[in-house]
């Protein structure tokens, strides 16, 4: 119970981002991939806009996906019912990662796909400064790759650093 750690990746990354923020006191680090750690910046940023805005306002009833010009395609905003007001901007921000970033107390590793249109990679550098400026433990690891870190040798590479980070800040 003392060595727990805390990872995701994607919306993964961003349910250990809340989890880092909110229990500060509980994790020995984290390790974030790719992660979404602002909404609001997503919805704009992502290749699958209206995803984002749909899970984060309560809206169950788009889909869609992005086509291979990198266009969204399927209901969209205004089908979806779909108005992004302030409050909901408030609401989205509210349920953001970097609304807690300043509680977190956890070393994180951060992987990030410098050709990744899903969850850009801005998202984990945002996160990553944060941390940095409040000298808390942290590393980014920036690939060429798009989000899923595709190529053998970034993953295989990205694996050695997690270790290393673990045996470091876990033991």
């Amino acid at each position: 119970e003392t060595r727990v750690v805390m990872a995701g990746g994607s919306h993964g990354g961003f349910i250990a981002g809340n989890l880092l923020g909110m229990f500060p006191d509980r994790f020995k680090a984290g390790i974030m991939r790719n992660p979404v750690v602002n909404l609001v910046y997503n919805v704009s940023a992502s290749d699958i806009p209206t995803s984002t805005e749909l899970n984060s306002c309560g809206i169950t009833t788009g889909n869609g996906f992005a086509g291979d010009d990198g266009i969204w395609q399927g209901i969209g905003r205004r089908e979806a019912g779909v108005r992004l007001t302030e409050e909901k901007l408030q609401k989205m921000y509210r349920a953001s990662p970097i609304s807690r970033v300043g509680k977190v107390q956890a070393p994180t590793i951060i992987i990030i796909g410098l050709k990744d249109t899903r969850v850009t990679n801005h998202q984990g550098q945002e996160f990553y400064y944060n941390l940095k400026s409040r000298n808390i433990p942290c590393k980014i690891l920036a690939y060429d790759d798009p989000h899923a870190i595709t190529q053998v040798h970034f993953d295989y590479d990205a694996w050695m650093n997690i270790s290393l980070w673990l045996e470091e800040f876990v033991g």
